[in-house]
């Protein structure tokens, strides 16, 4: 059985990957495809210079890059966040473990550990949507803070 800690990883991870599959579908797809078209429009016109052609095509690029950097910065700070959860459940538990902390004692620890963890991701989870649709408008009106 998969322990309370790697249970609560797997949902966040999930939520992490459904919400960039939704971006995805919703306006990074389109923005990637108008990229790749416009770098092909950086190809075909022959009057360029090669230096001409991939400065066109970094042109291109640039609002893509600018989002996924945007996208990467925000799921940082929120996996920051979830860490920061983990880290205080730690401490909590810390801060009862003594050296003659019984078998039994650290059994109800772990058990008090497990659950913290479980609510630090179900708390963040429910974020989830909000991230998503903070993401989406950002993206949709690129302004990325």
């Amino acid at each position: 059985m998969t322990s309370g800690a790697a249970q609560a990883q797997r949902q966040i991870q999930d939520g992490i990957t459904n919400m960039l599959e939704q971006l995805d579908k919703s306006c990074i797809r389109q923005m990637q495809g108008d990229m790749h078209r416009c770098a092909a429009k950086c190809c075909d016109d022959y009057k360029l210079t090669m230096e001409q052609t991939q400065d066109c095509i970094q042109r291109c690029q640039g609002p893509i890059l600018a989002i996924q950097n945007y996208v990467h910065k925000e799921i940082s700070n929120f996996q920051s966040r979830i860490e920061r959860c983990v880290m205080d459940c730690q401490d909590k538990i810390r801060d009862q473990v003594s050296p003659g902390t019984s078998d039994d004692q650290m059994n109800k620890f772990r058990e008090q550990f497990e659950n913290c963890v479980k609510k630090c991701a179900d708390t963040n989870c429910d974020q989830i949507p909000q991230l998503r649709k903070r993401l989406e408008e950002s993206i949709k009106k690129q302004k990325f803070e």
